[in-house]
C-alpha cells in the first residue's frame, strides 16, 4: 500500500549567531543552557517541528529481518478478503509493539510477517560480512561481496512513504567495519581553534535534529546507461532509495565547538571521513588518512542551518544498521548519497577540497564523449566544474510491475512511481504520457512531506528532502493503441526528466523519460515491459535493443535510433 504519512509542519526557523547555538527543548523558548565541555549552548526555540515523535511511531520499520510475503501464502482468508488487501504491522500504540495487527487497505498488495529466522544469509557466510544480518529479498548488485543491493522497486515502494531499514538502498565499498559504541569516536581537527573528539554517548547528549529524507546513489537507473554504452559502474535499477527518519547533531554545532562559525581564509571546506584502513585505495597523505572513504563540503553548506547537515545515529528510531554507517554517519540532505560518509571517523576543516582518492574517482559526471581511458589520460577526474553534490530531478513508475499482465476485463488501472529532485526543491508535475509525448497526463501527487523551514517563507525557501509518491488512474482503454508508457516529473525550478539519455563515464544522475513498453496478449490483455531489471538478471526492453545492436546502443557515440518505441496508427494493437 501507499502508507500515507503525515509529517507535520515545520515552525518559524531561528537563527544562531557567534557562540549561541540553537536547541530544540520541549518546544520551550527559555530553554535552560546546556554545558558541553567547555562550551555553553543557548537553548533558543525550535527551528522546526521535532519530527522524533512520528519516528518512535514507525520504528517498527526498522526491525531487521521481516519477510515480504504474497497475500496467497495466508490461505486462511476469506474469498473477500483475498481479493481486497489486508496488512499486517506492528502496532506502537499496543502494550506489545512487535505484535502483529490486521487491517484492511484498498491499495496494498503484500503483507509484513514476522521474521523466520534472523541467521546471516548463506551469501555472507564465507566474506568479511559474516556477522551482518540481511534481508533476503535484496537484490545483489556485486556478487556475495562487496555488498551493494536494491530492494526490488514494488517491495519498497509497496510499504510507503517511509522505507524500511531492511530494505533501504546499501553502498558498500568494502567489508563493513566492526566498531563498538562504546569506544568510536570523532576526531575534530585541521583549521580549528579548539581541535577535540567526541565519543557516542557524549555525542547523543548535544543538540539534535529529526527528520525523514531520502538516500539516493548517484547511479540510481545507471543500467539503462549501460545498455547504451559500458560505464564503470554496476547496474542499478530504478530502486536505489530509501526514505526514512533520521535522527542526528547538526554538523555546524560540531563545528561550532570546535571554533568554526564562518567560512574564510583556511576554513573553506569540511573534510568527511571513515576509518582508516577501511578500503585498499588511497593517495598519500590524503584527507582522512589511509584506506579511508572520504570526502568534503563546501563550509557553507555545513553551517547553514537551512541545509539540515547532520551527524546521524539513529535510522526510524532505532541505532544505526551495520550497512547504514554504525554508529554514526553523516547525512546531506538533497545530496547524492556518496557525500553522506559512514562510520564517521573524522571531520578535517581544510582550505581546498578533499584529496581523498575517492573524492576524486567518483561520483562525477563527465562530458558523453569523454570515456573512462581519456578521462586518466587527460586528468577529467580532477576538473573541479564535474564534481556533483546535489541530486538532480528523476522517478520511475512502479506499477505497473515488470512482466505484470492487464487481464482483458479490466476497466482501469492505477499507475503508481515516485519522483525526486534535489537541493530541497519541491517536486511540482509528475506527468504520463500515452502517446509518446504529444500529450501528457497530469498524475496526482497523493503523499508527500511536510518540508523544512517552510514557515514564514515564500515557498523558496522551504525544504522537500524525500521523495513524493504519485498515481493516476486511467481507462484501460487508453492502452489500447498505446505501445509504451512515458513518465517525466517538474520540480520547482522547472527542471525536468529530459526526453533522452545521455551517456556518462559513470553512469550518473541517469534521468530520462521512464518508459514502459505496452504488448498485446492474444485473449485482448496486456503485459508490460520496463527498460531493464537491476543487477545481472538480463531482461528488459533495453536489453533486447541493445543484443540486437551488437551489445550496445552507442547513442551518443554513433549509434542509430533512439528510446521510443516504434510508432504505429492510432488504434492499432501492438505486436504482442
Amino acid at each position: 500500500m501507499a502508507q500515507v504519512v503525515a509529517v507535520a509542519g515545520a515552525a518559524v526557523a531561528g537563527v544562531f549567531a557567534g557562540k549561541y547555538l540553537e536547541k530544540k527543548e520541549n518546544d520551550k523558548d527559555d530553554a535552560e543552557p546546556m554545558e558541553l565541555g567547555d562550551h555553553v549552548l543557548a537553548l533558543d526555540g525550535p527551528a522546526n517541528f521535532d519530527h522524533e515523535e512520528d519516528m518512535y511511531k514507525m520504528k517498527y520499520l526498522s526491525n531487521k529481518w521481516p519477510e515480504v510475503r504474497s497475500l496467497t501464502d495466508r490461505p486462511t482468508l476469506s474469498d473477500r478478503d483475498q481479493k481486497r488487501v489486508v496488512v499486517t504491522s506492528p502496532d506502537p500504540t499496543r502494550d506489545d509493539p512487535t505484535r502483529l495487527h490486521l487491517r484492511i487497505h484498498p491499495d496494498s498488495r503484500r503483507t509484513i510477517v514476522p521474521p523466520t529466522s534472523t541467521q546471516v544469509l548463506p551469501e555472507d557466510v564465507k566474506t568479511p560480512d559474516n556477522w551482518v544480518q540481511r534481508h533476503p529479498s535484496l537484490i545483489r548488485l556485486t556478487g556475495k561481496h562487496p555488498f551493494n543491493v536494491e530492494a526490488p522497486p514494488a517491495e519498497i515502494y509497496d510499504v510507503g512513504f517511509i522505507s524500511p531499514v531492511n530494505l533501504h538502498i546499501v553502498r558498500n565499498h568494502g567489508a563493513v567495519p566492526k566498531l563498538d559504541w562504546d569506544t568510536h569516536r570523532i576526531e575534530i581537527s585541521g583549521n580549528v581553534s579548539n581541535p577535540y573528539s567526541i565519543g557516542m554517548d557524549e555525542l547523543t547528549k548535544m543538540p539534535s535534529d529529526c527528520f525523514p529524507c531520502l538516500v539516493v546513489c548517484a547511479g540510481n537507473r545507471r543500467k539503462e546507461q549501460n545498455m547504451i554504452k559500458k560505464s564503470i559502474g554496476f547496474n542499478w535499477g530504478p530502486a536505489a532509495v530509501g526514505n526514512t527518519y533520521w535522527k542526528g547533531v547538526p554538523l555546524r554545532l560540531i563545528l561550532n565547538r570546535a571554533g568554526i562559525y564562518k567560512p574564510g581564509p583556511g576554513r573553506r571546506f569540511v573534510c568527511l571521513a571513515g576509518p582508516e584502513g577501511e578500503l585498499p585505495k588511497s593517495y598519500d597523505g590524503q584527507d582522512g588518512g589511509v584506506g579511508s572513504y572520504g570526502t568534503s563540503i563546501d563550509m557553507e553548506t555545513a553551517l547553514d542551518p537551512t541545509c539540515d547537515v547532520i551527524v546521524a545515529y539513529e535510522q526510524n528510531g532505532d541505532k544505526l544498521h551495520p550497512d547504514h554507517g554504525y554508529p554514526c554517519r553523516v547525512l546531506i540532505p538533497g545530496y547524492i548519497g556518496g557525500r553522506m560518509i559512514k562510520f564517521l571517523s573524522k571531520i578535517i576543516v581544510t582550505d581546498e577540497e578533499s584529496k581523498n582518492f575517492y573524492h576524486f574517482n567518483d561520483n562525477r559526471v563527465l562530458p558523453v564523449g569523454v570515456d573512462a581511458q581519456l578521462a586518466t589520460d587527460e586528468g577529467w577526474w580532477f576538473k573541479p566544474e564535474y564534481i556533483i553534490n546535489n541530486l538532480n530531478i528523476n522517478g520511475a513508475i512502479i506499477h505497473p510491475k515488470h512482466e505484470e499482465v492487464l487481464h482483458a476485463p479490466t476497466k482501469t488501472y492505477q499507475l503508481k512511481g515516485y519522483a525526486y529532485s534535489g537541493g530541497g526543491r519541491k517536486v511540482i508535475r509528475a506527468e504520463l504520457s500515452f502517446d509518446q509525448g504529444q500529450s501528457w497526463k497530469l498524475a496526482n501527487i497523493n503523499v508527500r512531506e511536510k518540508p523544512r523551514w517552510a514557515a514564514g517563507s515564500s515557498g523558496d525557501k522551504a525544504r522537500h528532502w524525500c521523495w513524493c509518491h504519485w498515481e493516476l488512474e486511467v481507462d484501460a482503454n487508453w492502452l489500447r493503441g498505446c505501445n509504451e508508457i512515458c513518465f517525466r516529473a517538474f520540480d520547482q525550478s522547472q527542471n525536468s526528466m529530459p526526453e533522452r539519455p545521455t551517456w556518462n563515464v559513470m553512469g550518473m544522475l541517469n534521468n530520462p523519460w521512464y518508459r514502459i513498453r505496452v504488448h498485446a496478449l492474444p485473449n485482448g490483455g496486456f503485459h508490460f515491459e520496463h527498460p531493464t531489471i537491476a543487477g545481472p538478471t538480463p531482461g528488459g526492453w533495453m536489453q533486447k535493443m541493445a543484443e540486437k545492436a551488437g551489445g550496445e546502443l552507442l547513442w551518443g557515440w554513433g549509434g542509430e535510433g533512439g528510446p521510443a518505441a516504434p510508432p504505429r496508427a492510432p488504434n492499432t494493437p501492438p505486436e504482442a
